[in-house]
């Protein structure tokens, strides 16, 4: 930790930053590319973080990341859908800490958005000076995976690359394609979790099955080996504490918690939607006070809620005590905007918390909000 003019460096893993200028490349699955650095060099280049605001008394106030988007419609580039889903992810960053991803007027460092002709999803880890590109493939054009690809432009490496890690997960190198085990190796040079418990939830931890060759799973956690691992849809509590710790957001102070929540869609014909999904958690403490989440939008793969689909996501809210009810609201999106869903699990593994709120029923018309009650 270093002081420097009233700010102070926090270079964490993987949560991580502490890099030389190189990029992230990642192909259908997540990847990283070669990287060679020296921990003096890392930890010393202040440059590599994005540049703050401060108020009279020396305090960030907010961390401001210009951007623009190379448009070209549908033969070449990004259009205007995705352009949306840019600022849909960087909507989800900003809401939980200081970062404010703003469109570049005439500023000397910025990010620049486009399509790769190759599929190649690719991002520099930190601020590399100048235009910096983040390429989207075709593989990444949903709000999950371009807060993936963020995460690293502010500089954060993969979670199950962390130095420790062999403490809290297993690699499973025969399950790995061969020409991906450098994905899994741990970084031991200049990097530190400054304390931070492993997530298993974090959007930058690969998924069990990841560069699978047979079909079976290249990680598991020690604890449980059945625990998913990774969520390619949204932000963990653990995740948004790195990012206000890292650039010093005031927001750090907040005290919130993750709630894991896992939506089944049903199996009956047409149980699938392309509408949009939102739910809110409701809980009360131990003196008997109401508490909320605050209604969010389930949103990652375009892939989602499909028949028969099990979905994940991560709610981040302060402790909401026991859950009592969740309200989840449909809004129809146009052809298939109807819905069968069975249930919705929400748990919270540090606290024990496991519960389970029975739906199966349809949601339908042009917005549909139930509200649905843990099961016995």
């Amino acid at each position: 930790m270093f002081k420097i003019r009233g700010f102070t460096l926090l270079f964490v893993f993987a949560w991580v930053i502490n890099v030389s200028c190189y990029s992230v490349s990642e192909r259908k699955n997540h990847a990283e590319g070669n990287i060679s650095q020296d921990k003096r060099e890392a930890v010393l280049y202040r440059g590599q973080l994005w540049s703050a605001t401060y108020d009279n008394n020396r305090e960030v106030t907010n961390v401001f990341i210009p951007y623009t988007v190379k448009l070209g419609g549908w033969f070449s580039g990004l259009d205007y859908s995705d352009e949306q889903t840019i600022k849909e992810a960087a909507s989800v960053i900003a809401k939980h800490t200081c970062i404010r991803f703003v469109e570049r007027k005439d500023e000397k460092d910025y990010i620049e958005f486009y399509e790769d002709s190759n599929n190649v999803c690719e991002s520099y880890i930190g601020k590399k000076g100048g235009k910096q590109l983040l390429s989207l493939g075709s593989g990444c054009k949903n709000r999950g995976h371009v807060t993936h690809e963020l995460m690293h432009a502010l500089g954060f490496f993969h979670e199950h690359t962390r130095p420790d890690r062999d403490k809290f997960v297993k690699i499973l190198w025969d399950n790995i394609k061969r020409d991906h085990y450098k994905q899994f190796e741990i970084r031991k040079r200049g990097v530190t979790t400054l304390g931070q418990p492993y997530d298993f939830q974090s959007i930058m931890h690969y998924s069990n099955k990841e560069f699978s060759k047979n079909d079976k799973d290249t990680i598991q956690a020690l604890s449980d080996p059945n625990m998913p691992l990774g969520n390619v849809n949204s932000l963990s509590a653990v995740d948004v504490l790195q990012i206000n710790l890292l650039y010093n957001c005031p927001e750090a102070l907040r005290q919130v918690i993750n709630y894991e929540v896992t939506v089944y869609t049903g199996d009956k014909y047409l149980a699938g939607t392309d509408g949009q999904v939102f739910i809110e958690l409701f809980g009360q403490n131990a003196v008997g006070q109401l508490r909320n989440s605050g209604e969010e939008e389930l949103a990652g793969k375009k892939s989602a809620f499909e028949m028969r689909s099990v979905d994940r996501f991560n709610v981040i809210s302060p402790n909401l005590g026991k859950l009592i009810k969740l309200t989840v609201r449909l809004t129809d999106r146009g052809y298939g905007g109807a819905w069968y869903l069975d249930k919705i699990q929400v748990q919270n593994r540090k606290r024990r918390v496991n519960v389970s709120f029975p739906c199966f029923c349809w949601f339908g018309g042009s917005s549909d909000t139930k509200i649905l009650e843990p099961s016995p």
